[in-house]
């Protein structure tokens, strides 16, 4: 019996005496490889077609107004679309972001400030992010758990950026396009969203890719668009044309998929410039997109959702009927607060529109948090936490290699109300590959001591 089936062995020896036990596991997020094939081994009919409507940089009031003339459209259970906001915090109108969270719309991050790159460091990208997450949550009300994907501003992205992600607990990133090739091969066989457990598994024209393995953090390509003829439409968001040209190509890359491998469809816009503005907007994209959308959803099984919808539905792929009837596909809303809740506080950069919580200073990445500490050290002789997913990863090798880096940020009483507190976000990051054997050895330990700690208050046998 080899190593790896001994250390399998032991595993399942300890789970069973565990859940004997009645003793409680935390459960693993699963390993999602690169492929075509959506998950769960589904027929195509029984697998959900979701289209991505997103929008990137700031909310204000144009860009709210402009949003409800293409927002009003229903699913077949009657839930609305939901478009995804990938939010950076600069210019922002707060309350207007509760708004459009309140009325099933998924919010995003996008940085604070919408100036880094492919340069910038972890320290920055970690202030960045969370910084967004953190000013979103404090002054639009949206929770912090329901803050889980990010967009990297100009599509500019780099190793530390997915480092960073992955520390502080996002679910997903979406900033690398898809156009044909390496495992894409068609418009209908396109690659599905993928876990980045072994790096990036895509052509990386605008950054590059993490060179650790991180398997809790998910990649969900920016697809191209594809002209009828097999040419690429030529930009990658806000596809340009005439009202019929776009209505022509959304239907084309729909129907590839619908009947293809059902990969989801996504349109990556800015809300500004593509719906223009209420004084000036651009009709032919509005009317374009209206159409697309209602013939779409008269289509068996199709959902506008958010993207961390996506995520959800790929870690436990129900078919179509039963994730439909259970409601995880639809839009969650609720009451807004009425506009008399929303409040407003000056500051020499500008003027922030915010809900329960009063800021003090205009929201920056140096003031978002009062204590950052990143601590990095060499996994031997530290005290580290392994995961399952982290021992699977055949390009790289095995053995004690690597570090952790543990991420703790601290909020700063920005509120003159309702302070946030304090919360730690503390995750460990394991570089490269850790052996099984060790891995399961440690999982062994942590179960003997636990059993050995129970054992003085079973009953004894008489």
């Amino acid at each position: 019996m080899d190593v790896n089936h001994a250390s399998i062995m032991l595993v399942r020896t300890m789970v069973w005496i565990v859940g004997m036990l009645g003793i409680a596991v935390p459960q693993i997020g699963a390993i999602i490889p690169v492929s075509t094939q959506a998950p769960g081994g589904l027929e195509r009919e029984e697998i959900p077609q979701f289209i991505f409507v997103t929008f990137d940089d700031a909310v204000n009031p144009d860009i709210y107004e402009m949003i409800g003339r293409i927002s009003h459209h229903r699913h077949a259970d009657g839930s609305p679309v939901g478009f995804t906001f990938f939010v950076s915090t600069d210019w922002t109108d707060f309350y207007l972001v509760h708004r459009l969270h309140a009325a099933g719309h998924e919010i995003a991050t996008h940085t604070i400030t919408h100036t880094t790159g492919r340069g910038t460091d972890f320290l920055t990208w970690v202030r960045e992010i969370e910084g967004c997450r953190e000013v979103l949550h404090r002054y639009a009300d949206v929770p912090l758990s329901e803050i889980r994907g990010f967009r990297a501003p100009y599509l500019a992205y780099n190793g530390a950026t997915y480092e960073a992600l992955h520390a502080l607990g996002f679910d997903y990133s979406t900033s690398v396009s898809e156009p044909l090739g390496m495992f894409s091969v068609s418009p209908a066989e396109m690659i599905w969203p993928y876990t980045l457990h072994d790096g990036l598994q895509q052509m990386q024209w605008t950054g590059t890719g993490p060179t650790v393995s991180l398997p809790n953090l998910m990649e969900i390509p920016m697809w191209l668009l594809y002209e009828a003829d097999g040419t690429r439409h030529p930009r990658e968001m806000d596809p340009t044309g005439t009202k019929e040209s776009l209505v022509a190509l959304f239907k084309e890359n729909f129907m590839q998929r619908y009947n293809g491998n059902r990969v989801p469809l996504g349109l990556w816009l800015h809300a500004v410039p593509w719906l223009g503005s209420p004084s000036a907007p651009v009709q032919a994209n509005v009317d374009a997109m209206n159409e697309f959308l209602e013939w779409a959803l008269q289509k068996p099984n199709v959902w506008v959702v958010g993207m961390s919808t996506l995520v959800d539905w790929m870690r436990n792929p129900l078919p179509a009927s039963e994730a439909s009837a259970s409601g995880m596909l639809s839009p969650k809303v609720y009451e807004p607060l009425p506009a008399t809740a929303a409040m407003s506080q000056s500051f020499p950069k500008g003027t922030v529109r915010f809900i329960n919580n009063r800021p003090l200073h205009y929201p920056e990445p140096h003031n978002a948090f009062k204590r950052l500490q990143v601590k990095q050290a060499e996994i031997s002789g530290v005290d580290v936490t392994l995961e399952i997913t982290n021992i699977w990863s055949p390009s790289r090798p095995t053995g004690f290699q690597g570090r952790f880096a543990s991420v703790t940020t601290v909020a700063t009483p920005l509120s003159s109300g309702r302070w946030t507190g304090f919360r730690a976000i503390s995750k460990s990051l394991a570089y490269g590959a850790i052996s099984a054997w060790i891995h399961w050895w440690k999982v062994g330990i942590n179960c003997g001591i636990t059993i050995g700690c129970l054992l003085p208050f079973l009953p004894a046998a008489h």
